[in-house]
């Protein structure tokens, strides 16, 4: 910045220069003395010519006298002419030169004044230069501090996330412990209420518990006392698609599939009442994957991203069934979008469940081909799952991607896939 400075200040002063200068008005002044001296000198030349013409032979002393008296009287009124001249030419060269004066001294004002014009715009710019440094400096600082909070509120986020997983395992075992004692109570038809808020609740239980038929009676009876309630159609739907899994696990294929039409009615009807649930919407999405129905299922979990186009669950599944329909275009994006809906759940502290999250984002960081990345996150999503029967839908997921025979293998997926078995 000096360099620049001491360039504008040369610049400046060469500037400075007034516009006339002394060599451009030498010319000037020597034509004007030329003049003077000849106008000084002409009366005396012209006098020596007339006396040079004058004969005094054929002249009387009279007319000589007369005619030098002529020619003295001539004389000073030439020489009083001149004089005039001379004063006027003088009084021209004053006017001129107090004129040439005054302009100079307006000049080197101006030039004086831009120029400390100048010099405060340079210290003006050193000001603000040496402002900035100082705000990169601060910014910088703030930078640090900012990496430092971040890993600060990553730890946090770990901890509170364990928390949350630990607080589930033990509800998900207090669960399972009302739901035996309500098993050991008797026949369902004791259970059953006049409000259909505690049969909802049994029936919840009773179907976390794997005891189907209970949970069916008791949530049909919900539906009775109030067909408006929220989620009955939802969690009927729901349980009759577990015991549908539960009778196709053990050969009993007809009454699998007959449970897996009840629970497409329920379902849909539950839609039907709430088409912003997009639970129920990708719940019927993996009833239809479950029947072997890839292209209905895809329409499900689409419907389901129009619905929120943050859900990490809608997205990756449409994913995996474009991969594994061949449209791999379709995938990567989805499974782009899936990475980032994932992360930002966990950024945000926003799930209760962040091994699912956790599982989205290590499903997006293994089909982008980020095979290390993806092993961390499914770790962690390992680690934080309460109930090992999360690993099911996780594995059935891996297998499916794997049938592509089209595509290109998937670099680490073996790997994974014993990570999870390992951990089940």
């Amino acid at each position: 910045m000096s360099a620049a400075k001491q360039s504008n200040t040369s610049r400046l002063s060469s500037s400075k220069q007034p516009a006339m200068s002394w060599p451009s008005l030498r010319p000037f002044l020597w034509v004007a003395v030329v003049l003077i001296a000849l106008l000084v000198l002409m009366p005396f030349i012209m006098q020596i010519v007339a006396f040079w013409k004058y004969d005094t032979t054929t002249s009387s002393i009279a007319d000589q006298v007369k005619q030098q008296a002529d020619q003295t009287q001539n004389l000073l009124n030439l020489l009083n002419t001149f004089a005039a001249i001379i004063g006027v030419v003088f009084a021209v060269f004053a006017a001129v030169t107090v004129a040439l004066g005054v302009y100079g001294f307006s000049t080197n004002n101006g030039f004086r004044d831009l120029e400390k014009e100048w010099q405060d715009r340079l210290d003006e710019l050193a000001q603000k230069s040496t402002a900035i440094a100082s705000l990169e400096n601060d910014m910088q600082k703030k930078n640090e501090q900012l990496k430092e909070l971040q890993e600060e509120s990553a730890d946090l986020r770990d901890q509170l996330q364990k928390n949350v997983t630990s607080a589930q395992a033990q509800l998900n075992k207090q669960v399972e412990e009302i739901s035996i004692v309500i098993r050991h109570l008797g026949m369902t038809r004791s259970l059953i209420s006049n409000d259909p808020r505690t049969n909802f609740a049994l029936g919840r239980i009773l179907s976390g518990g794997g005891d189907y038929d209970k949970a069916i009676e008791l949530l049909e009876a919900t539906a009775l006392l109030d067909p408006t309630f929220p989620e009955v159609q939802r969690e009927l739907g729901l349980t009759y698609r577990r015991r549908g899994d539960r009778y196709n696990s053990i050969g009993e294929t007809r009454e699998g599939e007959a449970d897996y039409e009840m629970a497409i009615q329920k379902l849909q009807e539950s839609v039907r009442q709430n088409p912003d649930d997009v639970e129920t919407v990708a719940i019927l999405g993996g009833l239809y994957r479950r029947k072997g129905d890839y292209r209905r299922a895809m329409d499900y979990y689409r419907q389901a991203v129009a619905v929120d186009p943050t859900s990490s669950y809608a997205l990756g599944n449409v994913g995996s069934l474009a991969w594994y329909l061949g449209d791999e275009k379709l995938a990567r994006e989805m499974f782009a979008r899936t990475g980032q809906a994932a992360q930002e759940r966990l950024d945000t502290l926003e799930s209760l469940a962040p091994y699912w999250d956790y599982f989205d984002l290590g499903l997006s960081q293994l089909m982008l081909g980020k095979t290390e990345d993806a092993k961390q996150s499914y770790a962690k999503a390992i680690e934080f799952t309460p109930s090992k029967v999360h690993f099911e839908g996780v594995l059935n997921n891996l297998s499916l991607l794997k049938k592509n025979t089209h595509a290109h293998a998937i670099p680490g997926i073996d790997e994974i896939v014993e990570m999870i078995e390992a951990a089940r």
